[in-house]
């Protein structure tokens, strides 16, 4: 076919000088609608612009007139309360107020009006909205409104102290590798405030901490290097002393860096802090940081009937809507529910990977087994589980071969395998999963190729087993961006406590200021050495010690006041024998028979009540040796008087110190990049001292501060009953009372391979600092009220008021 071109035919040009002149005709006229859009948009960015500004001024004024301030002179604590309790009551209300544009921000008394003729068209609102029910998290709403454009900016408050998720000492830090005694296992474990054991070497050692015996209760948050194994019907619980700004750890929260394994009989992880499935709160906000557990590798379900939230069950009688309200999410790499024995048919690979750095596997996961591993079935958690890809074997997946039931949503960032299906098809069930994209649920075991590869077989998600258990798959590729999903910190990991030892602080010369020592005084009476010099050390029987009145042997031969002096210190003094009686402020009354205002030693104490008063010593710092394989038996008291604040600088302390001896190689070598200060650790000696004598025997024996002492209920006759303590302070809103706890200014230091032996019925109110020391406890402590939670039946007895740091 030919094609013919007609462009040389008449009215060709004209055609094309039309079409051409209709083309610019349509370009003006777009162009002039483009000039009129783009100042109509203009106008309108520069109202909102103007708006934002509105609102931003109000908001930063409001929060600056109603907030924003410290507490000095002007804003005294009555200020404070008074202008939170103002804040609040305007937050219940949430009513919508008109904002009066009159002012310049710097103070200025000309109208803004007046001097800035725009803001005529500004209006502005302010309403505070409460967060929680309690009115402690507000939300300030500065609503901007100019020349019909609005916008809104939000100012979010805080009234109450905020956690800080920053490293604090745990109630047993180092808790120990060895589990404290032959068996590697933990016996009436019972830890009130919060427990860890932070050693760095323990997350890559395969350190394994055992909680197997006599039903370990642990109240707070807990965090743990390596791996824990819990059973016997082990409690974590939420701190019961938790007041805001008095006690900021709420819990509960458990951080394991490595792999955390329920082995048998029932644990239970019980909040009193409130989490419903509903709160969309982000656990690594220090506000929110409770409810939830949290492991760095796997997390194994060998138990039967594990509760992780308040179930009905375990919940002691409290309804459905106190479960529902009391949520644990657990957060994980890996997930496992089933038995020990199946687990390495379910998932090949899962004990040994774990146990990854161990040179003989079969008995680090024997240990792990203990006698009477459940069958991972009946485990029921209440609240979400998330599971995050790891590194190689814990890479997000769940195994699941057993009976678990999740009262929550499960977000998986790898596959679940749901292990012999049409054998328990009803027996597993939660309210939604959710999945990262190409991942799926596949009815059958779990198998890891050398390649990281899994072996896939029998997708379930579009089949009738799924719907048989109300169980709904969502592929969702951002569910980690939501709040509650993001995966707290293992704060564990990131912290290394001990930059001293005992050693440096009884040893180092401190050449550089950096800690306080009493190394002066442990140099003198050990003239450098590991033999005590008793000629420059006084016994605590000392007769300049003797709290007799001076008159009393008045007119007595010399030796016979010398034999009265003998037979009164074996068997007691006569009343009218005592010089100084101590009265406490609630007039307790106290009669010592020996008041201590020096350094001293101590051997051997035998029924003798001891005053160690600070206020009459000239000293600073008194030292008290408790010598190699000495004891206090039978009942003993020994109390502090000693009235200075620890955080003053001019405050007193009495040290107890292991007779490790004296060494000057302890140097002061500590940087910025240093772990620790360096000391010869052949240089001590490994002393013993125990109260109450070396077994599970032993009567009451107390060391304690005096008013402290005066105001509990340990006290027996001759003194009358004391009351309860109180370790929040009496916060406002308290309703318990009790004896205000204050920080007292007794501390306990034990140097490397030391044994400190805590006998039945002893009570020590003190730090006791012994990281590479031994503790060893025997049965529960002494009896003794302490409120908030005085009556709790698991609460019946207390071996430490204080901070214990040991190694095992």
């Amino acid at each position: 076919m030919k094609t013919k071109f007609k462009t040389q035919r008449k009215g060709a040009v004209l055609m094309t000088v039309v079409v051409v002149s209709v083309m610019m005709a349509v370009i003006v006229a777009a162009a002039i609608s483009l000039v009129s859009h783009t100042n109509t948009r203009t106008n309108d960015e520069y109202r909102k612009k103007q708006a934002y500004y509105v609102a931003s001024s109000c908001v930063r004024a409001f929060v600056a007139e109603t907030a924003n301030f410290t507490q000095d002179a002007t804003h005294d604590d009555a200020f404070i309360s008074a202008a939170i309790a103002q804040l609040k009551n305007i937050a219940k209300k949430s009513e919508i107020i008109d904002v009066e544009i009159n002012k310049l921000d710097v103070g200025a008394t000309t109208p803004i009006r007046d001097s800035q003729p725009r803001w005529n068209n500004a209006k502005c609102t302010i309403q505070v909205k409460p967060i929680d029910a309690e009115c402690n998290n507000l939300r300030v709403i500065s609503t901007g409104t100019y020349l019909g454009q609005t916008k809104v900016v939000v100012a979010y408050l805080s009234v109450t102290p905020l956690r800080m998720h920053t490293y604090t000492p745990k109630a047993l830090e180092i808790i120990g590798t060895s589990g404290g005694n032959p068996d590697g296992i933990y016996m009436n474990m019972s830890v009130y405030g919060a427990t860890g054991a932070t050693d760095k070497a323990s997350h890559t050692e395969d350190t394994l901490y055992k909680f197997l015996q006599n039903q370990p209760f642990l109240w707070g948050n807990t965090d743990i290097n390596g791996s824990m194994v819990l059973q016997n019907r082990s409690h974590i619980k939420g701190n019961p002393y938790y007041a805001p700004g008095i006690d900021d750890t709420q819990g509960c929260v458990l951080n394991v860096s490595r792999s955390l394994i329920f082995a048998a009989n029932q644990p239970q992880f019980e909040p009193t802090a409130v989490k419903t499935k509903d709160m969309d709160n982000d656990p690594t906000d220090p506000i929110y940081g409770y409810n939830y557990v949290n492991v760095g590798e796997a997390m194994v379900m060998f138990c039967n009937n594990a509760s992780i939230g308040w179930t009905v069950d375990a919940g002691a009688g409290k309804d459905e809507d106190y479960c529902n309200e009391h949520q644990v999410d657990t957060y994980t790499s890996f997930f496992y529910s089933g038995s020990y024995d199946e687990a390495n048919t379910k998932c090949p690979g899962l004990l040994s990977e774990v146990g990854k750095n161990n040179p003989d596997q079969s008995e680090y996961w024997d240990s792990v087994r203990s006698e009477g591993t459940g069958q991972g079935d009946g485990n029921v958690f209440r609240g979400n589980i998330y599971t995050y890809s790891g590194a190689g074997y814990f890479n997000g997946d769940m195994v699941i071969a057993a009976d678990t039931r999740v009262y929550g949503d499960i977000y998986c960032s790898g596959d679940i395998f749901l292990c012999d299906n049409d054998g328990w098809s009803g027996h597993f069930s939660c309210n939604k999963i959710h999945l990262t994209g190409g991942h799926s649920v596949y009815g059958c075991n779990r198998e890891l190729l050398i390649s990281g590869e899994t072996v896939k077989t029998n997708d379930l998600v579009s089949g009738g087993y799924l719907n048989g258990t109300s169980i709904e798959v969502v592929t969702e590729d951002n569910w980690t961006t939501n709040k509650r999903a993001k995966r707290p910190d293992f704060p564990s990991t990131t912290e290394d406590p001990y930059y001293y030892y005992p050693e440096h602080m009884m040893c180092s010369q401190n050449t550089v200021g950096t800690i306080s020592t009493i190394s002066g005084t442990i140099e003198d009476i050990y003239n450098g050495g590991t033999e005590l010099d008793t000629s420059k050390i006084k016994a605590w029987n000392d007769p300049s010690f003797q709290n007799i009145d001076p008159h009393y042997f008045d007119g007595l031969p010399a030796d016979v006041a010398a034999n009265r002096r003998a037979d009164y210190d074996n068997n007691g003094y006569p009343d009218d024998a005592i010089d100084t009686v101590y009265t406490a402020s609630n007039g307790i009354t106290y009669a010592p028979d020996y008041v201590i205002t020096d350094h001293c030693y101590i051997d051997t104490i035998n029924k003798k009540r001891i005053m160690i008063d600070m206020d009459a010593s000239p000293l600073q710092n008194l030292v008290v040796v408790l010598k190699d394989n000495g004891c206090m038996t039978n009942p003993c008291t020994i109390l502090v008087k000693n009235s200075t604040d620890p955080e003053d600088p001019d405050a007193k302390f009495v040290y107890f110190v292991s007779d490790s001896g004296f060494s000057s190689s302890v140097e002061d070598e500590y940087t910025q990049t240093e772990t620790y200060h360096g000391y010869d650790h052949e240089s001590f000696k490994e002393s013993s001292f125990a109260f109450g004598g070396r077994s599970s025997t032993g009567c009451q024996q107390i060391i304690m501060d005096f008013e402290a002492f005066a105001h509990s209920s340990v006290m027996n006759p001759p003194y009358c009953e004391g009351g309860s303590l109180n370790p929040t302070q009496n916060y406002e809103g308290d309703d318990h009372q009790g004896y205000p706890l204050k920080p007292n200014n007794i501390i306990f230091l034990f140097a490397e391979g030391c044994t400190l032996h805590v006998g039945s019925n002893l009570l020590i109110q003190a730090s006791v600092y012994m990281p590479r020391a031994n503790y060893v406890s025997y049965n529960k402590g002494s009896s003794l009220k302490v409120d908030p939670y005085c009556n709790d039946a698991n609460f019946d007895g207390i071996n430490v008021i204080g901070n214990v740091v040991c190694h095992n």
